[in-house]
C-alpha cells in the first residue's frame, strides 16, 4: 500500500528526472522497468534504517539524545535498532522526533525548491509527499493520526533538519527513508505483487565515511609524551578517520584493561601495566582535522607510552 500527497498538484504525465524521462502510473510512481534512470541522489545519511551505521553500538536508546549516526531522539520514549528496522516509540504526553539536521550549504541548494520525503515501513507500507523546502519556517505533512513528516527552514535553534514525528502513545517501525529533490519518489518500486522493494541498498562504508564527519569513536595506543614547557605534561594527538564538518566537541576516556566496560573520563591509559596514569586530562588542543595535543595536570612518566579513546563529536 502507498500513501501520497492528500492535495497533489496536478502535473504532467512525463516528467524529467536525472536527464531520463519517466512515465508515471496512476499512483505517481516510476514503473520497475524505468528506475536505471531516475533513482535520484538521497539527501540523507544513514537512511537504510534495515542496517544503520551505529557507531554508539546500542541496540536501544532512551530520552532525548543521538542514537543511531547522524539521528538525534527529541523526547521521551525509545529507538530500537534490530530486526531489519529501526522502531521509534513515543511514551510522553506530546509528540516527538527522530532528527536528522541538514548542512548549511547543503540546503541553501535545495531550499524553494520541490523535494520528495518517503518512507518505507517495516509492514511494506510506503508512505510519500512532495513540499518546497522552506528558506525561513517549516512545513508538515500528516501521513496519519500518528505519524508526519516535518522540514525546519529556520536556521537559528537547531539549525534546518528535517523530522520523523511520533504522535503520543505510538510506535513506528522504519525500514528506509529518503529526501530528494523533485516530485517524484524514488526510494522502492512496486512488484507485480504489490510488495514494495527497495530501488537501492547503499554502500554501507560510504555511508560509514559520510557519518564520521560528525562523530567518531577509537582507542588509540602507542601514544608518546611531549616536553613543550619544561615538563611531559603533553602527549601527542591523533588526526581523525575523517575530517569533521565542523570543530567537534572531544572528550577523552580512560579504561583499565581489567575492567573493559567501564569508561573514565579525562584519564589516559599506562601501557606497560593497562592502568590509568591516574593523571587526568585538563586541556586538548582540538580542530576539524584531528587532536593536535593532550595536556595532562601533572607530569607524565617518560618511561611510558599511553592509550586512550576518543570521542568526537560535530552533530549539527
Amino acid at each position: 500500500m502507498a500513501k501520497g500527497n492528500k492535495n497533489p498538484v496536478v502535473m504532467a504525465s512525463t516528467r524529467a528526472v536525472n536527464g531520463g524521462i519517466a512515465t508515471l502510473d496512476t499512483n505517481g510512481n516510476v514503473p520497475c522497468e524505468q528506475l536505471g534512470n531516475v533513482t535520484n541522489p538521497n539527501l540523507l545519511d544513514n537512511w537504510h534504517f534495515a542496517n544503520p551505521v551505529n557507531q554508539r553500538g546500542q541496540t536501544e536508546y532512551t530520552g532525548t539524545g543521538y542514537g543511531i549516526d547522524r539521528w538525534k531522539n527529541n523526547g521521551e520514549g525509545t529507538v530500537t535498532v534490530g530486526n531489519g528496522c529501526v522502531t521509534v516509540s513515543n511514551v510522553q504526553e506530546f509528540e516527538r522526533g527522530l532528527i536528522q539536521s541538514i548542512e548549511p550549504k547543503l540546503y541553501d541548494t535545495i531550499k524553494g525548491k520541490q523535494v520528495t520525503f518517503s518512507c518505507l515501513l517495516a509492514d511494506n507500507t510506503l508512505l510519500y509527499c512532495t513540499v518546497t523546502a522552506p528558506d525561513d519556517g517549516h512545513v508538515r505533512f500528516d501521513f496519519t493520526d500518528s505519524f508526519s513528516f516535518y522540514m525546519d527552514g529556520v536556521p537559528e535553534a537547531w539549525g534546518r533538519y528535517v523530522a520523523l514525528v511520533i504522535q503520543p502513545g505510538y510506535t513506528l517501525a522504519v525500514t528506509a527513508v529518503k529526501l530528494e529533490l523533485g516530485s517524484v519518489q524514488t526510494l522502492a518500486h512496486q512488484e507485480a505483487d504489490g510488495g514494495w522493494v527497495l530501488n537501492e541498498i547503499p554502500d554501507y562504508s560510504r555511508e560509514l565515511c559520510k557519518c564520521k564527519r560528525f562523530y567518531e569513536r577509537k582507542m588509540v595506543a602507542g601514544l608518546d609524551t611531549m616536553e613543550l614547557t619544561g615538563t611531559r605534561t603533553f602527549l601527542s594527538g591523533v588526526m581523525y578517520e575523517a575530517v569533521k564538518a565542523t570543530v567537534p566537541v572531544v572528550k577523552i576516556y580512560g579504561r583499565n584493561y581489567a575492567e573493559p566496560d567501564v569508561l573514565i573520563q579525562n584519564e589516559v591509559i599506562k601501557m606497560s601495566d593497562g592502568n590509568v596514569a591516574g593523571i587526568p586530562v585538563t586541556d586538548l588542543y582540538v580542530d576539524a582535522e584531528g587532536i593536535h595535543y593532550v595536556r595532562m595536570a601533572d607530569s607524565l612518566p617518560e618511561v611510558n607510552s599511553y592509550s586512550y579513546i576518543y570521542e568526537a563529536s560535530a552533530e549539527l
